[in-house]
């Protein structure tokens, strides 16, 4: 049987249980993009966080608890990519569903929707990183996070009340919640790098909402496709690239005008997207016939916009281009392998076996290390770009420190750096 990505994720839409952070590089893997920040300290660049959760239910899905079941506990646990060693392990609250950097990329926030609360901590320090826990309104439910550095906000989607929560980061209080309407389903974030707007995709309205970020009000609402999901920004912020998850299309928002400049043919069942910043080059992954389609995204050329489709393994869900750009790298969760596609003449050169159900992927910044998290075998595989060998990682914990002992706990979600995995 295919192993879906639904099948591993919970359906908060982030649709995501935990987290693989390599910290400095980003990817799209449910709707999101963090920021890209400055390079962050050398010891916290080379790692790679697992968020996990207890307990779960028979389909390895964080769950709230029943009566008389262990109050619902989460962790991070990080893991050096140097050395591939577990360098440790930070108790979270229940259900962590998202993740992003900032401050430098010297901290994680960490959005619970289980427990309805928002947690930082260092990422410098995972064996003593101070977990700061904020509070948020009644029912809701943050499920992503984006940051536009140096700003001093957080933004987050609270599912509960389809509405955008603005954190400030100086006081870690929740200073003002922009209503999206009832029904439109928000899914993932971008912003325009340190300008003023950040742009929502709302799967019940089929559009993507402008949000001023300067006046904290809901502006423009720019109708896209059909069940709107992932969304990732260009690399001068000129244009957003919104994947339609029931179109195999891609609308091209140009930030400017707030207008659709283009709408792209895609693969069927699009399910990620991301940028290379490199080569300029959006990567969208389609589940549905089993390819990815790689869009020029570079906006001073002729064949801008122009798409070409590469197949790959089965129910591909997530790519990561490598910092040099010399290949692109797709996690096939239905066959349990990665693609690895030479960027020069847009080929499949090889493809190397994974763990059971690897369902996200990211990149190291030296390119020498790509992670993959097997949400079916609940590990990490290393694949050694050099010769493309493939490693295990450190185990995960099977079951989360006290005072959770001895309950089993399930990985779900990755996302990094300097590569948002959404």
């Amino acid at each position: 049987m295919r192993l879906s990505r639904k099948a591993f994720h919970n359906t908060y839409w982030i649709a995501s249980l935990g987290i693989l952070l390599v910290l400095g590089c980003q990817t799209y893997r449910s709707p999101a993009i963090p920021v890209f920040d400055p390079p962050p300290d050398p010891q916290a660049f080379k790692q790679v966080i697992v968020l996990s959760c207890a307990p779960v239910d028979a389909l390895g899905k964080c769950k709230a608890p029943n009566l008389g079941d262990p109050a619902p506990v989460g962790s991070a646990t990080h893991i050096n990519l140097s050395g591939d060693t577990n360098v440790g392990q930070v108790p979270l609250g229940a259900g962590p569903a998202f993740a992003v950097m900032y401050g430098n990329s010297t901290r994680v926030m960490v959005a619970n929707p289980l427990e309805n609360t928002l947690q930082s901590y260092s990422a410098l320090s995972p064996t003593n990183p101070s977990v700061l826990t904020i509070s948020l309104p009644a029912g809701a439910q943050p499920t992503f996070l984006y940051t536009n550095q140096p700003s001093s906000n957080m933004f987050a989607i609270f599912s509960g009340h389809e509405s955008i929560g603005v954190i400030a980061l100086t006081t870690n209080i929740v200073t003002k919640e922009i209503s999206l309407g009832a029904g439109t389903a928000p899914q993932a974030m971008a912003g325009t790098g340190i300008g003023n707007k950040v742009y929502v995709t709302t799967a019940g309205s089929n559009s993507v909402r402008v949000i001023d970020v300067l006046n904290f009000v809901a502006g423009a609402t720019v109708p896209v496709g059909t069940n709107p999901g992932p969304i990732v920004m260009s690399a001068d912020s000129s244009r957003a690239y919104v994947v339609n998850r029931n179109d195999g299309t891609v609308s091209v928002i140009n930030t400017a005008t707030d207008t659709v400049m283009a709408t792209l043919t895609v693969g069927s069942g699009p399910n990620s997207a991301i940028l290379d910043r490199r080569l300029l080059r959006v990567y969208v992954t389609n589940g549905g016939d089993n390819s990815v389609s790689i869009i020029n995204a570079d906006p001073n050329s002729p064949n801008v916009n122009a798409v070409t489709t590469v197949s790959v393994g089965t129910n591909p869900v997530g790519v990561t281009p490598l910092a040099d750009g010399s290949r692109a790298y797709v996690v096939n969760q239905g066959s349990n392998n990665v693609s690895i596609i030479n960027t020069t003449s847009n080929t499949v050169v090889r493809t190397v076996t994974v763990g059971t159900g690897p369902a996200f992927i990211v990149s190291s910044s030296d390119s020498a290390k790509v992670a993959v998290l097997n949400m079916g075998s609940n590990n990490v595989s290393l694949i050694r770009t050099s010769d493309d060998t493939v490693s295990a990682a450190p185990g995960l914990p099977a079951n989360l420190p006290p005072p959770a002992n001895n309950i089993l706990a399930a990985p779900t979600f990755m996302i990094s750096g300097a590569q948002p995995q959404l």
